[in-house]
């Protein structure tokens, strides 16, 4: 269960913060998507046999689907009474939205936690994709996890896009819309670096009938966990949040969880 309290936020606004926009709050602000893209787009109560990264349909209106459901970004600069955030990219239909006219909600993503802060836009700018916005005293702590986390069957290839490297496949100890807990040998990863993760999972439901989930998605490290040495080997626990999904992706994620937390309970 999802707990929210009124906490002072100002302090956690600094350089290097993470900060997440909420893409799904600003739809809805300026009325990009109504009550029935979202009815259509609903977490699903089952997902297909096979559920991959191809074309099929997860009930998510086209308008949307291929936009982020949030993106991750650091803050850059602080002054009093305003800050600025980086993004790695802000597709055009989203930045075409952003304005002085509405609400910036955004996520601080702190050591103490995850606050949500409501803030207005001053500037924004390109090349890098940055949002200046007002800074405030007041947010909102958010107590239990976002996104419930389940524990599936499968593997991710972590990607360096900068080398063009990929990993072995490292098995997955538990996933959630938000990110991933994996187990590796990966001793050069550390807290912060940016890969891509190739995700693959599956199982089989009640009716044996296998339901699989490919998936690639941005990521940061945010943290790691030495486990020991086996075979000759440090063994590490990764965590990744995932720093920029499409709706439909995520959509696709959660109804694949849903039904293997199922199963998991069967």
């Amino acid at each position: 269960m999802i707990e929210k309290y009124q906490a002072d936020v100002y302090d956690l606004i600094y350089k290097n913060q993470v900060i997440e926009l909420d893409c799904m709050g600003i739809y809805l602000q300026t009325g990009f998507v109504g009550k029935n893209d979202f009815s259509e787009g609903k977490r699903s109560e089952s997902v297909s046999p096979t559920v991959n990264g191809g074309d099929e349909s997860t009930g998510i209106s086209k308008r949307i689907s291929n936009l982020p459901a949030f993106l991750c970004g650091k803050v850059f600069f602080v002054s009093e009474r305003e800050f600025t955030t980086n993004f790695a990219r802000i597709p055009d239909d989203l930045w075409n939205l952003l304005s002085s006219y509405i609400t910036i909600p955004l996520f601080i993503i702190d050591p103490k936690g995850v606050f949500s802060i409501e803030t207005r836009l001053i500037n924004k700018s390109q090349n890098p994709a940055s949002l200046t916005t007002t800074r405030p005293h007041l947010g909102m702590q958010i107590f239990g996890r976002r996104f419930v986390r389940v524990q599936v069957l499968g593997t991710v290839t972590i990607i360096n896009m900068e080398l063009g490297e990929a990993s072995e496949p490292n098995p997955i100890l538990d996933i959630g819309g938000g990110g991933i807990r994996v187990l590796s040998r990966l001793g050069w990863l550390k807290v912060g670096d940016e890969v891509h993760l190739h995700i693959t999972a599956g199982f089989r439901d009640k009716e044996n009938i296998f339901i699989s989930l490919e998936l690639t998605v941005p990521s940061r490290v945010v943290w790691t966990k030495k486990l020991g040495i086996q075979e000759g080997r440090m063994l590490y626990q990764i965590g990744f949040a995932f720093t920029d999904i499409s709706i439909s992706d995520q959509d696709r994620l959660i109804s694949f969880l849903i039904s293997a937390e199922r199963s998991n309970n069967k």
